[in-house]
């Protein structure tokens, strides 16, 4: 989801297996030398397009790496059959609450949920929520940010990436 802390917990984990961080938004904007937001004025179909070309296209460039995808990235273009495919996939499960308390809304990057604050954040983010469990409940992993908190529970899903990654994986 959107605000759950997804690039900030992937840098971490890349980090401790000395491997590679892709945001994959950043990516987008890189290759299209476009910002987020100015990509889902072309219409959110048209976003998810490009996101799942390069999805595709900078996983291919590393054979290890951490990448974390946007929260919609799993939902599209059976881009999370693809990540299950050629690496862990991750749900980084978070509670609504904490994720609300998370979301910078003055950022350009979040297009779903510019206009939104209060209640109103909510009942988008639950609707959200409600359309792309499904989605998420297909990964491979699936965990809350206490296991990356905690340095045993760290640890242990540490071994748990690195004993089942021999390519990248991405934190969705």
């Amino acid at each position: 989801m959107p605000g759950a802390g997804k690039s900030f917990w992937g840098e971490q984990i890349a980090s401790s297996l000395r491997m590679p961080f892709i945001d994959l938004d950043h990516s987008i904007e890189t290759r299209s030398n476009k910002t987020i937001s100015d990509i889902f004025n072309e219409g959110e179909d048209v976003f998810r397009e490009i996101e799942g070309k390069t999805l595709r296209e900078v996983s291919m460039e590393s054979d290890s790496f951490v990448m974390a995808t946007g929260g919609g990235c799993p939902c599209f273009h059976e881009n999370l059959d693809w990540m299950n495919d050629n690496g862990i996939s991750v749900y980084l499960r978070r509670d609504l609450s904490e994720i609300v308390k998370n979301l910078d809304l003055n950022s350009d990057n979040r297009p779903l949920l510019i206009e939104e604050s209060g209640k109103n954040l909510t009942n988008k983010l639950t609707d959200l929520y409600s359309k792309r469990i499904a989605h998420y409940e297909q990964t491979h992993i699936i965990t809350g940010i206490e296991a990356f908190q905690n340095s045993h529970l760290f640890t242990n899903r540490l071994e748990l990436f690195t004993n089942r990654a021999e390519i990248g994986f991405g934190i969705g």
